[in-house]
């Protein structure tokens, strides 16, 4: 920069050029992309279903294995970017989630775990501040990525063990969302 430039046209430059970066960054990161041959490979639809059937099952192990636990007036959600099978487990509710919005922006993991506390009385499911704020600290415990739209809902990211067989993947996914409803039971009380 010359010394003759004033400083406000300098701010107002960088300012200005940061802000395009920014819009180019976000369009690229939003777009589509090209198809390639690998693309439309039937082991990538293949492996897309089987995440569904990976959603379905780790509900029917949780209800195998954790007592307490219903989907009894509950139901499969399908939606724009996936997946949804609700689950109850004592007052907690539950979403198994596949989500490709969340794995695309979020974390490296396309499932993940929706959670609530269940009033039962006014037979809703609530999130609190306090209820999200629990739900952090136990992410960080164990080492989660956690996701909250607008301080009202409440996402455990639930990285796929790699390299594991599909039963050994549904019995580890199960078992981390037991110890998230165990600690869940010892930090919240509404």
């Amino acid at each position: 920069m010359s010394s003759g430039t004033p400083f406000f046209f300098t701010l107002e430059y960088r300012t200005t050029n940061t802000g395009i970066r920014n819009i180019f960054d976000t369009i690229d990161s939003n777009s589509f992309q090209p198809l390639n041959d690998e693309d439309l490979s039937p082991a990538i639809a293949k492996k897309i279903i089987s995440y569904y059937d990976i959603v379905d099952k780790v509900v029917d192990d949780i209800l195998n294995k954790i007592q307490d636990s219903s989907t009894k007036g509950m139901q499969r959600t399908p939606h724009r970017f996936g997946y949804r099978r609700y689950f109850s487990i004592q007052n907690f509710g539950f979403g198994m989630d596949l989500d490709f919005d969340l794995w695309a922006k979020e974390a490296d993991s396309p499932f993940w775990l929706y959670t609530s506390f269940i009033d039962r009385e006014k037979n809703k499911w609530v999130r609190t501040q306090r209820f999200i704020s629990v739900c952090k600290k136990i992410a960080d415990k164990m080492n989660l990525h956690f996701f909250s739209r607008n301080n009202d809902t409440a996402y455990f990211s639930l990285p796929p063990k790699l390299n594991a067989t599909e039963d050994e993947l549904i019995r580890d996914i199960t078992a981390r969302i037991e110890k998230i409803f165990i600690e869940l039971l010892k930090n919240y009380r509404p």
